[in-house]
């Protein structure tokens, strides 16, 4: 049979070694294999690591699995249990119950019935001490589990939260790259205009030239190369350009990649799935406002489309998101499709032979 003490906590201390215990001084000895000490080391962590030292709370010790190690070892839960008021007030009973066995024991043999007695009460209050010390761990169970999920539910939010972080972040950076980029396109389309204007001052140039007298081989090399040399700078402007807008249509087609998943998103968490073919319609009637496409019928559709949305029950921030979102998608689709149309007038007007 398990033999077991039970010690009333004196104090308690904790390690700052990192080892990670704390430290319980008792009012009596745990036999150890080194020797009997008035303190057990116990692991940092519920339910040892709670304040218990100053209600009087008593420790449940196994002397049968303490004597095997030395006093500095550290024990977990399968040696040391914390006993409830309900455990003393049994443990009283069991030793009032004891000694009166005990007394009986010396008188004479007219008192054994008594004894029968007194010892059947000891065996249920045995049964009922092991029951509620089993109820007192299924309920120390519970809350370490309880405690455990806690603790991950926050986890998982604060990692929502820096994936939340982290996508605003990356839109803010898009958003600047986006500004610089405009910034360097209208500066290449005033140098462009710039070289044009040098490109066609120096053909007059030439023309007025031929027209006047005939040049020397040497003053014709000279123009010569100074046009071609104008003509290479022209072509490392063009290439530069190019690649620009190249740059700026593939942040508008992040930009509105981003802009349509928040979209989805504001959507879903809205619980709008059903009315999504009216939400896209929604985006496509402010793409024939900003491109000045039947702006009356545009604007009669969207306000429409606004007026179904309102009969949900969606709260009215959220549905003004939805439409900041779709007139945001249209803006950057107008704009994108503007930028591509100029670029092909470009190139256009590059592919037309010069005049002779």
């Amino acid at each position: 049979m398990t033999e077991y003490r039970y010690l009333k906590i004196a104090c308690s201390t904790s390690s700052n070694s990192g080892r990670g215990y704390i430290k319980f001084y008792l009012d009596d000895y745990v036999s150890f294999s080194n020797a009997g000490e008035k303190y057990i080391k116990c692991v940092d962590r519920y339910p040892f690591n709670r304040n218990s030292s100053d209600d009087g709370s008593i420790l449940e010790i196994d002397n049968d699995k303490t004597r095997y190690y030395s006093s500095e070892h550290i024990f977990d839960e399968t040696c040391v249990k914390f006993v409830k008021r309900e455990l003393r007030d049994l443990r009283s009973k069991i030793e009032s119950l004891e000694r009166r066995v005990s007394s009986s024991e010396s008188n004479s043999s007219t008192q054994l019935v008594l004894r029968r007695n007194v010892e059947t009460d000891l065996s249920v209050i045995r049964g009922e001490r092991d029951n509620l010390r089993g109820r007192i761990y299924s309920l120390e169970s519970s809350s370490q589990s309880l405690e455990t999920r806690n603790y991950d539910l926050q986890r998982e939010r604060d990692n929502y939260q820096q994936r939340v972080y982290g996508l605003e972040s990356t839109n803010f950076s898009l958003q600047n790259q986006l500004t610089r980029k405009d910034g360097d396109i209208e500066w290449g389309k005033g140098q462009l205009v710039i070289k044009e204007r040098e490109k066609e001052q120096f053909k007059n140039e030439r023309d007025d030239y031929k027209n006047k007298w005939v040049l020397s081989e040497s003053e014709v090399k000279k123009i010569t190369d100074s046009f071609n040399a104008l003509k290479i700078e022209e072509n490392k402007r063009e290439t530069e350009i190019a690649s620009l807008k190249e740059e700026l249509e593939s942040l508008q087609n992040v930009d509105i990649r981003y802009k349509e998943r928040k979209l989805d998103e504001l959507i879903r968490n809205s619980g709008l799935n059903n009315n999504r073919p009216r939400i896209i319609n929604l985006r496509d009637a402010y793409v024939k406002l900003y491109n000045r496409d039947d702006i009356v019928d545009a604007n009669r559709e969207i306000e429409t489309i606004k007026a179904e949305l309102f009969q949900t029950n969606v709260a009215i921030n959220d549905l003004h998101k939805i439409y900041k979102t779709c007139e945001k998608i249209a803006e950057l689709r107008v704009k994108q499709e503007k930028l591509r149309e100029q670029q092909q007038q470009y190139e256009a007007r590059q592919e037309v032979p010069p005049h002779n």
